[in-house]
């Protein structure tokens, strides 16, 4: 996907937020009061909370500050050490360094049995919100949400407005998606594999900053890092480690200044999205839309000029007209007792957009063989191998998706029902794969013996009509679209 720049609207957010985490998406304004202020009126707030029992104490409790040697310092007790190193990344002068546990609560959603959980809303039961409710900033209710009793809920985990919600247990390109609870929830609470961040002073821009800092590139990278592999694809965020991240606060004016830029942008990147996904779906479309497309002129007789000095398709026709009646012959096929001749006409709405030296016939008076198979005893010791729909793709035939038959089983089929190089086979029951058409090429069939089930219709083109050409005529949008017309129609009767 390329767009201006070859920035997707993704990659632009998170530039945004890259330049906002280091202190450089808004100027700073020497009369903002300093970070470490609010800091302070963390900590006091946090002191509130353990007071009333309501937090429980820090044995590890620490504080940061810058020294007068521009160098910043942890102090911990009575042990100081310089963490200057260890930090991430510059900030300007007047923000402040804390760890993330300085500034929120870290608690782990609620854990219950499956047996437990029902999918109703029922009395004395509370809603609980999974990984799948949390999308980048956003939180959904879903219609399949799990409810479990509320004695399984400790209070502290009962969600308020401010708090955020991350999965704890993800895939690793979602470690970090967060969302904040920006309204009013009645009973509601997160499970077992869900971090609830809960930030000491509960106020919005306090919860905003914090979640669009999570959400930045460097940070995300810095929780992978504390990451675990906790089975093939998923990834355990440790709660101690994350706990112990650095993380860089603005001064408060700045941060309403920074979110102010951010909720300005957010429209525009948005609208920006819609566009970048219009085009991504015109450009997986192309492909498909140009080769209709080439297909329509192909079987219209546009793709190519004429040349007056080719010999005219009637003359075709006779020599295929004349293996046809070798092959009735030989008993080889039973004549047609329908067996019609098509010839131009006076109505145009059809024949004058054929080029002169173009003849018009039926499928049948060019083919040896048109024909839905039969279903064998399928057994899985078998060495013949049996072509289903689901080997019929768009993309190619897959042998190895075919089930198998006792070599005995041919008995009821005879050479003609054994597939060849130049076959076309077509999905002809179901629902969304009928017409789904394929061509059986040397590579595919090799020398396995393969026979069709009743789902599957093969076309034969007679040894003088181009297989190939025929092929190209059923894929092509005139016929595809009559195929889907007659399945509709026929689903409606």
């Amino acid at each position: 996907m390329k767009t201006i720049k070859n920035l997707t609207a993704d990659q632009i957010r998170k530039s945004i937020l890259q330049l906002a985490i280091q202190g450089k998406l808004v100027k700073q304004d020497p009369n903002d009061e300093p970070a470490s202020e609010l800091v302070k009126r963390i900590y006091e707030e946090k002191q509130r909370l353990i007071k009333e029992g309501k937090l429980k104490k820090d044995k590890n409790e620490s504080y940061i500050y810058k020294g007068d040697d521009n160098c910043y310092y942890e102090k911990n007790g009575k042990e100081i050490r310089n963490i200057t190193d260890e930090l991430p990344f510059e900030i300007p002068e007047s923000w402040a360094w804390v760890r993330i546990k300085d500034i929120i609560s870290i608690q782990t959603g609620a854990s219950f049995k499956k047996e437990q959980a029902v999918l109703a809303k029922k009395e004395n039961y509370i809603r609980v919100l999974r990984g799948g409710n949390i999308e980048p900033f956003n939180l959904f209710l879903k219609d399949n949400d799990l409810y479990i009793p509320e004695n399984l809920v400790p209070k502290n985990i009962i969600l308020e407005i401010n708090d955020l919600l991350t999965p704890s247990v993800t895939s690793v390109e979602n470690i970090g998606k967060i969302c904040i609870v920006n309204h009013e929830l009645n009973n509601v609470t997160a499970g077992g594999f869900v971090f609830i961040f809960r930030p000491f002073l509960n106020l919005s821009f306090i919860s905003e900053i914090i979640m669009y800092f999570i959400s930045s590139p460097l940070f995300q990278s810095l929780m992978k890092d504390i990451t675990k592999k906790s089975g093939q694809a998923f990834y355990n965020l440790s709660k101690e480690r994350f706990a112990n991240l650095y993380f860089p606060i603005p001064p408060e004016r700045e941060t309403r200044r920074i979110l102010s830029k951010i909720n300005q942008v957010e429209p525009l990147l948005e609208y920006y999205k819609n566009e970048e996904n219009k085009l991504t779906n015109l450009e997986s479309l192309f492909e498909e839309k140009l080769k209709a497309s080439i297909l329509q002129y192909a079987i219209e007789g546009k793709l190519v000029k004429q040349d007056p000095n080719d010999e005219p398709a009637s003359k075709l026709l006779e020599r295929i007209q004349e293996e046809k009646e070798k092959l009735i012959k030989d008993g080889k096929i039973k004549r047609d007792k329908h067996e019609s001749e098509i010839v131009a006409s006076d109505d145009k709405n059809y024949y004058e957009k054929l080029p002169a030296s173009w003849k018009t016939i039926s499928l049948n008076d060019v083919c040896s063989l048109i024909s839905r198979g039969k279903t064998p005893k399928y057994s899985d010791n078998g060495k013949v191998l049996v072509l289903a729909q689901k080997c019929n793709q768009w993309d190619g035939i897959h042998l190895d998706r075919c089930l198998k038959t006792e070599t005995s089983e041919l008995i009821r089929y005879t050479d003609s029902y054994l597939l060849k190089v130049g076959d076309i086979v077509i999905n002809s029951t179901g629902g969304g794969t009928v017409g789904r058409t394929g061509y059986v090429s040397n590579s595919i069939i090799k020398e396995q013996q393969v026979v069709w089930d009743t789902h599957i219709t093969v076309v034969r083109p007679m040894l003088k009509m181009n297989s190939k050409f025929v092929y190209l005529f059923l894929i092509s949008p005139i016929i595809q679209t009559g195929i889907e017309k007659n399945v509709k129609e026929a689903q409606t009767k």
